[in-house]
């Protein structure tokens, strides 16, 4: 195969798609971090990362290896969001929250302080999840509930 020479931005909004391909393409990774987004100095953001304008990340935050934040989301202190999960549009992520990777968490979605979103679960849009979520769970509503 010819050879190519230039980085790639994980781009896909499917956090599975963005896993499976990972491997392949890992090695030419690169992050695209809007101009308008706001991100302390002290918030850590690992590879193949993309951060939509209006998104706004607070000290102490992590973000993993090819993670989607979309517009108006934010993530507060110490909160971790693991590799290939996608953070929708308006999402909030209150402070000491851990999120697996692969995770999906819905548009306007608001997760309360100290709570664990397990690998690979999906958080309905506007949910407000006040309990920890179990790995490919998928919740809704408010509070947000199984489904």
């Amino acid at each position: 195969g010819k050879e190519y020479d230039h980085q790639i931005v994980f781009g896909m909004q499917s956090p599975t798609v963005r896993q499976m391909l990972w491997p392949d393409y890992m090695d030419r990774a690169t992050s695209l971090i809007s101009a308008h987004a706001q991100i302390s100095s002290r918030a850590a953001i690992d590879i193949g990362s993309t951060v939509h304008h209006g998104a706004v990340i607070l000290p102490n935050a992590t973000i993993g290896k090819a993670v989607q934040i979309h517009p108006g989301v934010l993530v507060h202190h110490e909160s971790v969001v693991g590799d290939f999960t996608t953070l929708s549009p308006g999402a909030m992520i209150l402070g000491r929250v851990n999120i697996g990777q692969g995770a999906f968490i819905g548009a306007g979605a608001i997760i309360r302080e100290n709570i664990n979103i397990a690998d690979n679960a999906i958080i309905g849009a506007g949910a407000v999840v006040v309990k920890d979520v179990s790995q490919n769970q998928t919740v809704a509503g408010v509070p947000a509930k199984p489904m």
